[in-house]
């Protein structure tokens, strides 16, 4: 029973099991291909530390500088959150 359960959760995106799957499907096509040529990077916007990008959302255009660091980052947490188009 435990390993239909286990095998059924391969389809399921997000699970344990999805992502083991496709680290080994992932893995094998790095043992075909080879590593000679191979670079891989991931690339973070940062968008907890990204001054400019919180002036383009609507609360960014208000002036922060009255507000404690506490209370700048309460309201640039709820931006990215009110606003996911623009970290797109």
């Amino acid at each position: 029973m435990a390993d239909r359960v286990m095998h059924f959760g391969e389809g399921l995106r997000g699970t344990r099991q999805f992502w083991k799957k496709h680290s080994f499907k992932l893995s094998d096509m790095i043992k075909q291909l080879g590593t000679k040529r191979m670079i891989f990077f991931t690339f973070s916007a940062a968008d907890l530390h990204w001054p400019d990008l919180y002036k383009l959302m609507s609360y960014g255009e208000n002036s922060m500088d009255e507000e404690s660091d506490m209370e700048q980052s309460k309201h640039q947490h709820q931006d990215l959150i009110d606003n996911p188009h623009i970290m797109v």
